[in-house]
């Protein structure tokens, strides 16, 4: 006796009304986005300036500003506590995980 012989067959193909559920929303990672790149740093690009939030795939900052020709940290999630990060960026992420919390 094999397990398939004993399993019943939950296919799709057989049971058109059964759906596989769904996967759930992957986490936004807020990456730090900056207009200007810091001039002669030494180790990884480092941002200069003010400092915003931006998701992969965006052309806006968390505040509303277009950032197509910006710079991209990939490396520093943005942290709104530091005093570079921009305030309205940092205000609209707490808005964003209060109302996720909720």
């Amino acid at each position: 006796m094999t397990l398939s012989s004993v399993m019943a067959d939950v296919s799709p193909k057989r049971h058109p009304d059964r759906r596989a559920p769904a996967a759930p929303a992957p986490a936004r990672t807020w990456i730090s986005v900056a207009p200007h790149l810091q001039p002669r740093h030494v180790g990884d690009r480092a941002p200069w300036g003010v400092v915003h939030a931006g998701l992969s795939g965006s052309t806006k900052t968390a505040c509303g500003l277009p950032r197509t020709t910006w710079f991209v940290f990939w490396h520093l999630p943005f942290d709104g506590r530091k005093p570079e990060a921009c305030r309205p960026c940092a205000h609209r992420l707490a808005e964003l995980s209060r109302r996720d919390a909720d």
